[in-house]
Formats: C-alpha cells, sequence, structure tokens
C-alpha cells in the first residue's frame, strides 16, 4: 500500500482510504460513487441503503499512514511516527492532560518530549491505544474497568501510561469497545482487559477453547467481542463472547470461509473468501447473508468498515487472481514451515529464498537486525501484499544491499521459480489414459494402479496449494510429511502439464508438438474442477488460443 499518494477520508466517522490508480491494492466506492450502509432493523433483517458520500472530508495531514477512529475522537499517524489526535478528550483520550476537545488535529507532546516515535494506532469507546517503534504499549483515557489493559489501577489517564514492560506486537480493541487485547511479542500471550472479559485479567491464550489454536483477529462492540482462530488443519473457527461470559464457538459459521470479522456497536459484520458479506445482531444464534437480501452491485470482494452504530460495506477490486492467491496462502498459513525473527507469521521457505535470493539462513540473519515493522513490510512485499511504492526507505535499502531490485514482482520471481527444477519439492501424479478410453479416466480405489501408468509432474508444493482450491482440500487428507498428490481429473498429461506453467505464469504456453484443441477441451473446465480463483486469467487465455487457431 503505497503510504505516499494516499488520501483518508471519513464517512460517519470510519477511515476510507482511496488508493492511486496503478496500486494493486486499489479500491474504489461502488458505481456512482455510492457507499452501501448496512444494518440490522428491528425485525431482525438485514437492510441497506445508499449514502451519496457528498460530505467527505480531506484529512489536512502530509503522509498520513494510518487512521484509527473511537464514539467520538480519531486518532491519525503519519509516516515519521508522530501520532495526532482529534474530536472528543473525554478523560484524556487525547492526551497532553487536558479535557479540551480539538476541532483541528494536534500533536501526542508526551510522544514528542520524551523522543518516542509510533508503529500503530488503535481507539476504544474512550481510550488511545498506541504501540511505539520500539513495541511498548501506551494508552490514554477512561480507565474505570481496566479498559487501558492495567492489571492494578482504575484510575483514568490524561496523559499516555505505559501499561507493561513487556514488548507488545499487537493491540485489538474496537470504537465502542469498553475492553482491549494485548499480545505480547516474545510469548505470544493474548491478554484481556476491561468490562466484558470473564475475569481480570483474561489470558486468552491460555483458556482451554484456544489450545492449540492460532488467534488471528479479534474484533469489539459495546458488549460483544469475536475471536477468529485457526486450527492446526487449517481450519477456521469464530468464537463470541457477550457480556462477562467465556467465549463460546458460533456453530452457524462451521464450515465457512471467513476473511474478516468487525464489529459496530451491537451488530457485526463477516466477508468470506467465496465473496459473501454476513451480518448479525444477534451473535451466535442468527446470522443473514447480505448478498441473499439485497442487490448489491456484481464485485469480487467486499472491505468493511464499522464505526459506532454503523457498518459501511464497499466493493473492492484488485488487479488479478495472482495477488489475492498468495495473499490468501500468506495470511491463512496454509502450507507454512519456518518463522522468521520478529514476525508473527510463518512463511513458505521456497518462496523466501525465491523472493529474497539467498539461502534461508542468511535471509534469517539478516532480519535479526531489521526493526519489527521492517521485517513485516518485507515479507508483505514478497507475497505481494504491498507494492514497491509503498515500502519504507529501510525496506528499499535493505532490498539494495542484497542486490534485490524492489521492482521486482511475484510473476517475475514465479517465472524463475518455475524454471528452477532443484528446488521442486512435491509431484502431482497424473495417470496416463489409454487412447481407447477417450481421456476418460474412472478411479477404483480398490483396483492397484500400475505405475508404469502414472507419470510425476514435478512442482513446489505451496505454488500447487497456492493457485488451487482443489489441492488445498486434498492436503487436509494427507500428512505433511507426504510429497505427492493424485490428479484425477481425466486430462491429458499434456493439457496438465501446461496447466502447471499456467499456475506459475499466468499464461497458457503451448509447443508445435501440442494439440490446441485438446488443450481447450481439457482445461475448458479447469477454474471450476481445479477451484482457481475466479479472477483467474485461464478463461482469456483460452479465447487467445481459440482465437489464434480458429476453434
Amino acid at each position: 500500500m503505497s503510504k505516499e499518494k494516499q488520501n483518508f477520508y471519513f464517512i460517519s466517522g470510519t477511515q476510507v482510504t482511496d488508493l492511486t490508480q496503478n496500486n494493486p491494492n486499489n479500491f474504489k466506492f461502488g458505481a456512482g460513487g455510492d457507499a452501501f450502509r448496512v444494518y440490522v432493523d428491528e425485525n431482525n433483517q438485514v437492510n441497506q441503503f445508499v449514502s451519496k458520500p457528498l460530505n467527505l472530508k480531506k484529512n489536512p495531514l502530509k503522509n498520513v499512514i494510518q487512521v484509527a477512529s473511537g464514539y467520538c475522537h480519531y486518532l491519525i499517524l503519519t509516516e515519521d511516527g508522530k501520532a495526532y489526535g482529534v474530536g472528543s478528550s473525554t478523560n484524556g483520550t487525547l492526551g497532553n492532560n487536558t479535557q479540551i476537545n480539538k476541532m483541528k488535529a494536534g500533536e501526542f507532546l508526551f510522544f514528542k518530549e520524551n523522543n518516542l516515535k509510533i508503529r500503530k494506532i488503535h481507539a476504544g469507546v474512550f481510550q488511545s491505544y498506541f504501540i511505539t517503534t520500539d513495541n511498548k504499549f501506551y494508552a490514554c483515557g477512561t480507565n474505570d474497568v481496566h479498559q487501558l489493559g492495567t492489571l492494578d489501577s482504575t484510575q483514568n489517564q490524561k496523559t499516555p501510561l505505559l501499561v507493561t514492560e513487556t514488548e507488545i506486537r499487537e493491540v485489538w480493541s474496537g470504537n465502542y469497545a469498553y475492553t482491549v487485547y494485548y499480545e505480547e511479542l516474545e510469548s505470544g500471550k493474548i491478554i484481556g482487559s476491561g468490562r466484558v472479559t470473564p475475569k481480570h485479567p483474561y489470558i486468552l491464550t491460555e483458556d482451554s477453547r484456544f489450545k492449540d489454536k492460532e488467534v488471528v483477529d479479534i474484533a469489539g462492540g459495546a458488549s460483544t467481542y469475536l475471536f477468529l482462530v485457526r486450527t492446526k488443519k487449517g481450519t477456521q473457527e469464530v468464537y463470541f463472547s457477550q457480556s462477562q461470559a467465556y467465549p463460546k464457538l458460533w456453530n452457524q459459521l462451521s464450515g465457512l470461509k471467513i476473511r474478516t470479522i468487525k464489529m459496530n456497536c451491537h451488530n457485526c459484520v463477516l466477508t468470506t473468501e467465496d465473496n459473501k458479506v454476513i451480518a448479525s445482531e444477534s451473535t451466535g444464534n442468527s446470522y443473514k447473508v447480505l448478498d441473499n437480501l439485497v442487490k448489491l452491485p456484481n464485485t469480487q470482494r467486499w472491505e468493511v468498515v464499522c464505526h459506532a452504530w454503523d457498518s459501511v460495506v464497499f466493493p473492492v477490486e484488485s488487479s488479478n487472481s495472482l495477488g489475492e492467491d498468495f495473499k490468501n496462502v500468506y495470511e491463512n498459513q496454509i502450507l507454512v514451515d519456518l518463522q522468521l525473527p520478529k514476525t508473527k507469521l510463518k512463511v513458505h521457505t521456497t518462496w523466501v529464498q525465491c523472493r529474497f535470493r539467498n539461502p534461508i539462513q542468511k535471509i534469517s540473519q539478516l532480519f535479526q537486525d531489521l526493526d519489527f515493522e521492517t521485517c513485516d513490510e518485507l515479507i508483505g512485499w514478497a507475497y505481494g501484499l504491498i507494492a514497491e511504492a509503498g515500502l519504507s526507505q529501510n525496506s528499499t535499502s535493505f532490498l539494495n544491499s542484497i542486490q534485490i531490485d524492489p521492482k521486482t514482482t511475484l510473476q517475475d520471481d514465479l517465472l524463475r521459480l518455475s524454471l528452477d527444477e532443484e528446488t521442486k519439492n512435491f509431484n502431482l501424479l497424473v495417470k496416463i489414459a489409454d487412447e481407447d478410453e477417450n481421456n476418460e479416466y474412472e478411479k477404483d480405489q480398490d483396483e492397484d494402479e500400475d505405475e508404469d501408468d502414472i507419470e510425476e509432474i514435478p512442482v513446489h508444493k505451496f505454488v500447487l496449494f497456492a493457485r488451487s482450491g482443489l489441492f488445498q482440500e486434498m492436503f487436509q487428507n494427507i500428512t505433511e510429511q507426504s510429497n505427492s498428490v493424485q490428479d484425477y481429473s481425466g486430462k491429458a498429461i499434456e493439457s496438465i502439464e501446461i496447466f502447471i506453467k499456467f499456475l506459475y505464469t499466468n499464461t497458457l504456453e503451448l509447443t508445435a508438438d501440442d494439440d490446441p484443441q485438446i488443450v481447450v477441451e481439457d482445461l475448458s473446465d479447469a477454474i471450476e474442477y481445479y477451484k482457481l480463483n475466479e479472477k483467474s486469467s485461464l478463461t482469456s487465455e483460452l479465447d487467445k488460443i481459440k482465437k489464434q487457431f480458429n476453434l
């Protein structure tokens, strides 16, 4: 995401980003500049009304990289690590030892006077939270029930307070939330503090419900919290806690691939990987799939922002399926096998070595000397989450120091990886069909396969699973040590080899020996059969072949 050219706007207090045209993470409003505000009415029906964003207010601060909103105050973070506040200063939310409301953004003087730089900001209903570049956790505002994360004190804080001496990786709250959760950097322990925790303090990661599970995200409202977790098998679960009760599994969401969880005061809005929007008021008991109730513009993905009583849903545009596939495989931690220093999420050894063009041992050593934010930014670049234009000077300097052009794209390195036979660590097994079978293959698990009829296609395991939902499902039924899966599609071996190359390059390349008619017939249903991203370029590539050979 570019930090230099983006502008920040507000709709009902929520922050919306309008990115540059050439940015792969670009998203805009809906048709005609519409925003879709989602709400649940008195009959528990999900509705929406269109709000023309005519009163967008451009933030006057330059180089803004993050905005957070509470109930009636806003926090703003600029690229130079400075934090600003504007709006209501209830019980000290704006710091600076003042109760005076501000109509113009003012810098938090405490951090300036103590020479502290901020890397992340969060806001509760009447709280302000800050993580410094050296991973220290500060907070100010209302603290009558430990909402600032303090273990002992319940005194309101009009000046930012160091909550704990322990280094912190992440903080979660909500703009109408009376509770805060924060994660310790080294131990990974997540601690909850405030009005709606079962006890004080509540150590979420020591709760038996979350044993051997990874907490991916947390969203908070006035009296409800949502927890998105990932199991060891890679499946997702959503838990909810209401008032001071312990979290419960939200059974109705079982089997759904949840992408994001968001909450306003009482309602939650979730998005799924198959582009559904789910809204619920009675959390854990009922939910409504938005797509089935109101007519929204055709889109590939939705983004949700929440503030106080409102949720605003935006259609998202992205450049192509390749970036989304790698974003998905990284964020959902599919087939990851290595945790680099100073990063929470694990990575794929093969891909990191390819992108940084060094042995993994050397990359790990180099990362030891980088700060937390630069490490995360470089991994985001490696997986296509951050474009070259959005890299900080530290990240650009690091890439230049190991002789890598920051403009190198995923496609560039995937093409190079496809030619690297030595690092291919997986085999796709394909049964060679007899000519009289007319390319049809019936799978009989009781019949022993003739090894002479099976051909192996070497691939990189994580590329196969990143690009294909079918192979992701297969992986759940094999052991981590397995080094092969079988293709049961019945397609010609030549067509499958061309398809595998497509997974690397996003192009279909035929040789003089390939029969274009057979390739087109075999791959015409590949998007559906192999469960590719809906925006896969395979269809357009097949159209090119049809046109070229008059098929």
